[in-house]
């Protein structure tokens, strides 16, 4: 039997824009256009100016653009700091079976080769990227829904794990590699796999950059295999291949390739309507709607309960909430603070990140009043539910919401609208903010981007002036 790389890249080869489903199309450009929302959010997270500092003083050939920036330096680089921005927010999709963000990978790898090669037309970026965001997912669920997984708690970060090959393979079509160089491109980048969860552990600034590490290392890979660099040939499944030496051996292949070039797992992905870690959000949308269907004032409140499901990462956000080396981070990744945010503010968007939002001492206080606790069945191995919020006031009172399919998911999308509004918000908080007809103009293209006859134009339409 060989290898499943193989048919990975035999598919990836033979693929062609007129073959993608619609809705897996209609998919790729809403999720791109979110993409780019959160790069334009990203562009003053902390951590982003620093590397984007560093990489134009080092310099190098100028053929990819730094997003909202505009610099130009060489595509691997630019893919970093492009993913970096993409991500730094923690607003970029994901996909809640897989434990993936998909696009904040393979979007900025995909763009900056398109750039650098020169007349890709809008149907070959889409092609490029939808392949890498169902390769993304499918690694990820293929991994989940392994016969052994829950005996083998995660280390890796699938994101940065899964998403480097991912991004080989974007790259690697918009060059027109064949199956063999495809394959090739996802070795090579096997050679540079990694992505650990002790950086999520520890809430350190490097948790933005490993899906940023992943899109340079997979645009590096391409060229390489270009170059006629060979890889390892049995990439995901040989003796030492990236299920057997990562996961222990744990892995469905017929969730990895069943429906191959032909089902899209990219439709499955959840728009986040919160900046934070998808697991705060479930708590987050249940305490928004007490508070608005009781008319709940956070002076009236004595107590909150949150019951959340015993899967391992809700250890990492339930927490009582404190402040380390990145207050920005910390309060990304906890439902107290997030819990409280919601409580306090009525809803919660990129402002409540902000270092001095978070340090607000009336917020401080506020979280000691809510209490998680993981005491919850999962409803299934791929749901991050159910979770119940309780919320108990001083006259004796207890309100309860139960939250299983959580916002932004593919059973509880976000609307049109809403959509729309988020892009708007990102926009605020771009280092060069674009005006409302530069939106407009950004939304445009990206709707009609199979019409366009360079994808450089999604890069055009993301600069002021």
């Amino acid at each position: 039997m060989m290898d499943a790389a193989y048919e990975v890249a035999r598919n990836a080869e033979q693929m062609r824009f007129e073959a993608i489903p619609p809705e897996a199309l209609v998919a790729t450009k809403r999720f791109i256009l979110d993409t780019l929302g959160t790069t334009l959010a990203g562009s003053t997270a902390p951590g982003v100016p620093p590397v984007i500092d560093l990489f134009s003083q080092w310099g190098g050939k100028q053929e990819a653009t730094v997003l909202v920036y505009g610099a130009k330096i060489p595509a691997p680089q630019a893919a970093l700091v492009n993913s970096l921005m993409a991500h730094a927010r923690d607003f970029d999709d994901t996909h809640d079976g897989a434990v993936v963000h998909a696009h904040s990978v393979v979007l900025p790898a995909a763009l900056a080769c398109a750039e650098a090669l020169g007349n890709v037309s809008g149907k070959k970026l889409i092609t490029a990227v939808a392949l890498g965001v169902d390769l993304t997912c499918r690694l990820g669920l293929a991994v989940s829904r392994g016969s052994d997984f829950s005996l083998h708690p995660p280390g890796f970060v699938r994101t940065s794990a899964c998403g480097i090959f991912a991004a080989a393979l974007a790259c690697g079509k918009l060059m027109e590699l064949d199956a063999d160089g495809l394959r090739h491109a996802m070795g090579i980048a096997y050679s540079q796999a990694g992505g650990n969860r002790q950086v999520v552990a520890d809430l350190s600034l490097a948790k933005r950059m490993q899906p940023a590490l992943a899109a340079m290392a997979g645009t590096l890979s391409a060229f390489l295999a270009r170059r006629g660099i060979t890889g390892a040939k049995e990439v995901f499944e040989g003796r030492y291949g990236f299920f057997n030496l990562y996961w222990q051996g744990g892995y469905s292949r017929e969730v990895l390739l069943q429906n191959l070039g032909k089902r899209f797992e990219g439709v499955n992905l959840s728009f986040k309507p919160y900046p934070c870690c998808r697991y705060t959000h479930g708590s987050i949308e249940a305490t928004l709607h007490l508070a608005s269907a009781h008319g709940l004032s956070p002076a009236s409140i004595s107590e909150v309960s949150v019951h959340v499901p015993t899967l391992k990462f809700f250890d990492l956000v339930s927490r009582p909430f404190a402040i380390q080396e990145d207050p920005q981070v910390d309060a990304q990744f906890s439902i107290p603070y997030t819990a409280a945010a919601a409580l306090l503010g009525g809803r919660v968007f990129l402002e409540d990140f902000e270092e001095a939002a978070i340090r607000d001492p009336k917020r401080m206080e506020f979280t000691k009043k809510i209490r998680v606790i993981q005491d919850l069945k999962p409803e299934s191995r791929d749901s991050l539910g159910p979770v119940v919020v309780e919320i108990r006031t001083l006259d004796g009172k207890t309100y309860r919401q139960e939250v299983t399919k959580f916002k932004g998911s593919p059973d509880h999308p976000l609307t049109l609208e809403e959509c729309a509004e988020k892009l708007r918000g990102c926009a605020r908080f771009s280092a060069r903010p674009l005006s409302g007809e530069k939106i407009s103009r950004l939304i445009s293209v990206v709707e009609n981007l199979e019409d366009t006859a360079a994808a450089s134009e999604v890069i055009g339409s993301l600069m002021v002036g």
